[in-house]
């Protein structure tokens, strides 16, 4: 059994964390919050003031928190995990991020001789829970093999995508396309709202369509039930699509249909839902 120190006990990690207890791996946890959530307590995690005494130790440091900011702090901020990592450590950042803070943090870790893989995931809190997340994982694939076993415990699909920051990239197309599709959607049902067609039948029939994602039905079907519970908050993809565009400038890419898009969350950001799930978008239309 492994030695796993996690930092980040948000929505997605406490439930991930579970997995890794569950397999009898000894976990040591760290989250912004003081305190460990009497659910993880009972199954055996030990709590950590800091993440740098979370990393201690460890054979693999995992960390899943909000935004860049975030994941600076906990790797490299003040008692951050780098500085306690021995060499033969590997660190996990699931997160979603920018390439550019990727490259910068790998060199980080090359420096100090630790091995950094970018695995963040494609799932939200249900897939988190049943442990049927996809990892999209970059950096080296021997680092890679050695990882597999971990995060198969927490998802139900793990890639190798390429160097280090692939897994990176291909996560902030993922959440681009879906933040698209969610946004696309909402402007076709306020159309269709206000056209001879019953809004319910057509959008039963449109679910019918390979044009309709499962992620896009999902939205579909909330958006029809009044349910903005956050599964995927607005604020989250609003940031997920300014790191995108972001990246893309950073390679001179004209990505104005996503320009677009992230201007439209962040109007409904500002009209105060940015706490609810990304369908809110439908309240600019509906």
């Amino acid at each position: 059994m492994a030695v796993i120190g996690f930092l980040g006990l948000g929505a997605m990690g406490s439930r991930m964390v579970k997995h890794l207890l569950s397999a009898g791996h000894e976990v040591k946890v760290w989250n912004r919050t003081p305190g460990l959530p009497e659910a993880l307590m009972e199954a055996g995690a030990n709590w950590c003031d800091s993440p740098g005494l979370c990393a201690s130790d460890a054979d693999f440091v995992l960390s899943m928190v909000r935004d860049v900011e975030a994941s600076k702090r906990v790797w490299l901020g003040e008692d951050g995990a780098l500085s306690a990592m021995a060499n033969d450590t590997i660190a996990i950042e699931c997160s979603t991020l920018t390439p550019a803070w990727i490259d910068e943090l790998n060199a980080k870790c090359s420096s100090q001789g630790v091995e950094l893989l970018d695995a963040p995931v494609a799932g939200s809190r249900p897939q988190a829970e049943a442990g049927q997340l996809l990892f999209m994982v970059g950096g080296k694939e021997e680092a890679f093999h050695r990882v597999v076993p971990i995060l198969n415990l927490m998802g139900a699909v793990v890639k190798y995508c390429g160097v280090s920051g692939s897994g990176c990239a291909l996560k902030l197309m993922v959440n681009g396309m879906l933040g698209v599709q969610v946004a696309a959607i909402s402007e076709m049902m306020a159309y269709i709202s206000h056209s001879k067609v019953d809004l319910q039948t057509a959008l039963e029939i449109f679910s019918h369509t390979p044009v309709c994602s499962p992620a896009l039905k999902i939205n579909i079907d909330s958006t029809l039930n009044g349910n903005f519970d956050p599964m995927f908050p607005v604020e989250l993809i609003e940031k997920d699509l300014s790191y995108f565009l972001r990246a893309a400038e950073t390679e001179n890419i004209q990505v104005l249909i996503t320009k677009t898009t992230k201007e439209q969350y962040s109007k409904v950001k500002e009209a105060g839902f940015g706490n609810l799930n990304l369908n809110a978008i439908s309240k600019l239309y509906l």
